[in-house]
């Protein structure tokens, strides 16, 4: 009995060999052994090429020659040979390959047998393939990547809310989905924290700031069973809730005040957007409106000056101008475009979607179903986009006004041609820029004041500067130039002339500043004074930036006009963009003062110079110096700087210069009654017909392959991708992109934004990428919450704050955040919330809570930027950081002037975020760095300085002071033995020390 299974297993061996069959034999020959089974294409063999085959045998990716992405191809085959021979399978190089286990590479899981029984039946019964069917090879997930059926993916379903737990402390449905997930592990939530600890934890999520003791007070006082639900409404009212949740969105926006790269400029304009997003959060803006309204929101309300303001999200990010604006070499200026469109297209996709398209910008995506077809149809959506200031009214009607100011300014031209010609008009800046004063001068062309010779085009800072040099120039009718210095290298004064005139002038920087520019100098931004643009037609412009000064020679001007009798007019003016900035301008003849205006400014509008020049004047001097506030901006010209004949005229010649001038001053009236905006925004600027978009073969620009037109992403099959064609506009591109990204059936818009925001209440999202949820990014902890919250959140109207209020009020968030030893051995990570996550403040919290604490903070909002920093306008600008000693420079954090290529050290020691990158979520580090800088940065120590002399004012006695210093710093009192320890500390150090040591100390700067 016992040898019956062995005899049975032989009996049945020797069977299988007479019969002369093996498995493998079944694989090669089935219509030997049973008759063929009907194999359908769709169900049976498109899932497995579509998830085995195709995504390395695809029109862009033939590896060995083979394209298995449609029946015409497949038949044809490779390198190999016909890849599929219809009714013979051993003929067919597929079958040959699988069946070897060639293919897949054993990289790979090789294919089942009964897929491989699948394909030799199907080629046996004929290969029916549909000719239109055509293999996508995303289709279905593998596990090496994710399909068009990836989790993220798919429709959002709302599931049904678990039973409560017995256990669970439940507040709301929240917690039902987490004690589920924990009662399956044996685990359940933790208690209620204390209500001191909740208030600071509130208040530091919702608000970036501690309660003070006064609301410490109420809160623990408040008996009513509703008191927290309250303080959750009380504190999202809060306008300090925008300045909070505003800088999330920024860190996802990779927002900054400046360009970036190595010409990092300021955009003195981009605060505007900034304040949009503190607004938008205050006013709970539903967040379907907040994401059109930042990508198509000057298309959808033209007329809403925040709708254009919110377009700063397109151009937030950083902005190669060296490479778009200045590069001499054409393809040097695609690739940096290309490289512009590509932080562009992924700024709008991962921080609304999730989802990292960038990777398919040389190639289809390796891990997720996004084809480098995709990536280009999106870029397609901005190709007609450019990012610059741009005014916040409605541009259409701002395009009317500016054409109707060119006809004005053609018909003032035309009148300042005929009376140049009847006044006998010598023009200067036609002088600098190398012409005879007749204004034949050529195009580009500057005078250098340290040589007095001509130079082409524009320039930035100069070098090699020798102060109070006066350099001869060859140049007719004009005597030479110099850079002055009025201070004490200057010994009896500045020269201006060969022969050795002197004159006074104030001290200066004597840095210098570009060349003398037949039009506007270098970042110089207006040109016009009183509704003229002097850059016009009929106009000339005459630039000098400060530090510089230049003679002319009014004899050999003389010569040249033939007459005596001369007059120099113009209208002078500041042409810089900064109000802070000015500059002193003087004009000189024969070395006597004639004119001074001192501080001119962009407030002092066009001032008009018309000096009679006597016969037996020599020598016209024109000087503009710093003002003693640095070169930055101090952009001065003059508008139709001009020598002129004074010499008596025929009655028909009067009338005829009498009529003209009528005619023109009603001209320039009209230009002025033309009202103007003059609040701009550094936004996204289109074109109304953008040019041709080619997938470039590996992202190389001057690889250009197939055209391609706007879309979204393919692999959202529920969803209408298709946004035009070559011949749609640039606003109707970027408003059929908007109305995708937020069109109900789109599963990642919702998904994305509620993780986020559970990411920031948590310290980690449900989904712990919070803007990676493709193949690479981690897998929901808590799916159907995640599902939930997202159907909860398209329910209530796209209203975030109702997702705060979910998430706040549930017992989940309000549990404590002690150790338990058994839950850590089953979830380590908490992954499951078994407890609050103990968590550190950001650098924002943690500065805005010390000028809070120390009772210095200023609460004003909005506006530029504080600049805490020393800046020197020079071609790559210079930014010096300074300690923010003074009430400007104590606003929140949100309210810096932030700076891409010079961080802030203190800032970045304490993890704040490179604006140049997008930070969906922050690093946090341990360093020793950290810890010498929270003890000895200045700032730290002037704070602690102001938060000694806080106590000391608000409270009589040490034991007063002491408490209070707890209750601001820990939202607690202290306890017996610390209060004896703090006083003991504070006795034999001083309150300095002491205040000092409670700004290091664990508990300030963590939560829980």
């Amino acid at each position: 009995m016992k040898d019956k299974p062995f005899l049975l297993c032989f009996l049945i061996g020797l069977i299988t060999q007479l019969s002369g069959v093996s498995q493998d034999d079944s694989l090669r020959s089935p219509e030997k052994t049973r008759p063929l089974i009907k194999i359908d294409f769709e169900t049976d063999i498109a899932p497995i090429f579509s998830s085995r085959c195709v995504e390395c045998h695809n029109p862009q990716e033939k590896n060995g020659g083979l394209d298995l992405s449609n029946s015409k191809s497949a038949l044809i085959g490779g390198e190999s040979g016909k890849g599929i021979v219809p009714h013979d399978a051993e003929k067919s190089e597929l079958w040959k390959k699988v069946s070897a286990r060639e293919m897949p590479p054993t990289e790979n899981p090789p294919l089942t047998n009964s897929q491989l029984q699948k394909i030799k039946e199907w080629i046996a019964s004929g290969a029916l393939w549909p000719a239109d069917r055509i293999l996508d090879q995303y289709l279905l997930s593998t596990p090496s990547r994710a399909g068009n059926d990836w989790w993220s993916l798919q429709p959002i379903v709302r599931p049904p809310i678990p039973k409560r737990v017995a256990d669970t402390v439940w507040k709301n449905p929240i917690d039902s989905f987490v004690g589920k997930a924990l009662k399956e592990k044996g685990l359940v939530l933790s208690g209620e924290a204390d209500r001191s600890v909740l208030i600071r934890r509130l208040y530091f999520d919702l608000l970036g700031l501690p309660p003070t003791p006064q609301h410490l007070q109420q809160f623990l006082e408040d008996t009513r069973p509703d008191a927290y639900q309250r303080l959750v409404e009380q504190l999202l009212s809060s306008p300090r809730y925008g300045e909070r949740w505003g800088r999330h969105w920024m860190d996802i926006a990779h927002y900054a005040d400046t360009h970036g790269y190595e010409r990092d400029q300021p955009r003195h304009h981009a605060w505007r957007y900034r304040d949009y997003i503190i607004e938008s959060f205050n006013h709970d803006r539903p967040y379907d409106q907040f994401l059109i309204q930042q990508i198509a929101g000057d298309v959808m309300d033209p007329d809403n000056p925040q709708s254009n303001i919110a377009t700063g999200f397109l151009a937030s990010g950083p902005y190669d101008y060296t490479g778009i604006e200045e590069a001499l070499s054409e393809k040097l200026k695609r690739q940096a475009l290309a490289d512009d469109m590509d932080d562009l297209v992924t700024t709008v996709m991962t921080s609304t979607m999730g989802l990292t398209v960038n990777c398919a910008r040389c190639h289809n995506h390796k891990f997720d179903p996004i084809s480098q077809q995709d990536y280009y149809q999106l870029t397609a959506v901005f190709a007609g986009m450019t990012k610059q200031d741009r005014v916040i009214t409605n541009l259409d009607k701002y395009n009317n006004r500016k054409k109707t100011k060119l006809a004005i300014r053609s018909k003032i031209g035309a009148i300042n041609e005929e009376l140049r010609s009847l006044a006998d008009v010598f023009d200067l800046a036609d002088l600098v820029g190398g012409g005879d004063g007749s204004g034949n001068a050529p195009d580009g062309m500057g005078l250098d004041p340290r040589t007095g010779l001509f130079a082409k085009g524009t320039t930035g800072s100069l070098e090699g500067v020798k102060v109070n040099h006066f350099v001869t120039s060859p140049a007719a009718c004009i005597e030479g130039c110099f850079i002055p210095d009025g201070g004490p290298s200057a010994g009896l004064g500045v020269p201006i002339t060969s022969g050795g005139l002197k004159i006074q002038l104030p001290k200066t920087s004597g840095s210098c500043w570009d060349y003398f520019q037949k039009g506007p100098c270098n970042s110089q931004d207006f040109t016009e004074l009183d509704g003229v643009d002097y850059n016009g037609p009929g106009h000339t412009l005459l630039s000098i930036h400060s530090n510089k000064g230049i003679t002319f020679d009014l004899v050999a001007i003389r010569k040249k006009i033939g007459v005596r009798n001369l007059r120099f007019t113009s209208t002078m003016g500041f042409g810089g963009k900064h109000a802070e900035s000015s500059a002193d301008v003087f004009v000189f003849v024969d070395g006597k003062k004639v004119l001074e205006h001192q501080h001119v400014g962009r407030g002092s509008g066009g001032i008009p110079i018309d000096l009679r020049l006597e016969p037996q004047a020599n020598y016209l001097t024109l000087v503009v110096t710093d003002d003693e506030n640095g070169i930055g901006h101090d952009q001065i010209f003059f508008g139709d700087a001009w020598i002129q004949s004074v010499e008596e005229k025929s009655d028909l010649e009067k009338k005829r210069i009498g009529d003209l001038l009528d005619r023109r001053k009603e001209l320039q009236s009209e230009l002025r009654d033309i009202i103007e905006p003059t609040d701009l925004v550094f936004a996204a600027v289109g074109k109304e017909q953008p040019g041709q978009v080619h997938l470039l073969s590996r992202g190389d620009p001057e690889a250009r392959a197939q055209e391609v037109f706007p879309a979204g992403l393919s692999c959202l099959t529920g969803l209408k991708s298709n946004f035009g064609s070559g011949k749609t506009s640039e606003k109707e591109r970027r408003k059929k992109l908007a109305e995708w990204i937020i069109h109900p059936q789109n599963p990642l818009t919702s998904r994305v934004l509620v993780n986020r925001l559970w990411h920031h209440h948590f310290g980690r999202g449900i989904v712990k990428t919070p803007s990676d949820f493709g193949f690479l990014g981690s897998r929901p902890s808590h799916p159907q919450l995640l599902d939930w919250l997202a159907a909860e959140f398209l329910e209530s109207g796209w209203s975030i704050k109702q997702i705060h209020r979910l998430i706040l009020t549930s017992g989940t968030y309000r549990q404590r955040s002690d150790f338990n030893g058994f839950a850590t051995t089953v979830d380590s990570d908490n992954q499951l919330l078994w407890r609050m996550n103990p968590r550190r403040l950001d650098i924002e919290s943690i500065r805005d809570a010390i000028l809070s604490v120390s009772g210095t903070i200023n609460l004003a909002a909005g506006g530029p930027g504080y600049k805490d920093f020393d800046f020197v306008d020079k071609y790559a600008p210079v930014y010096k950081f300074i300690t923010a000693d003074r009430p400007e420079l104590w606003k929140r954090t949100v309210y810096r002037f932030t700076v891409r290529s010079v961080p802030n050290r203190f800032m970045k020691i304490l993890d704040c975020p490179n604006p140049s990158s997008l930070t969906p979520r922050r690093s946090q580090t341990t360093t020793a760095l950290q810890s010498l800088s929270l003890l000895n940065n200045p700032f730290m120590i002037d704070q602690a300085k102001y938060f000694a002399n806080r106590l000391e004012d608000q409270q009589p006695t040490l034991t007063q002071q002491v408490d209070l210093a707890f209750r601001l710093t820990f939202a607690r009192p202290p306890s017996p033995q610390e209060l004896t320890a703090s006083c003991e500390m504070a006795t034999e150090n001083g309150l300095f020390y002491f205040c000092r040591a409670l700004l290091n100390s664990n508990e300030f700067i963590y939560l829980d």
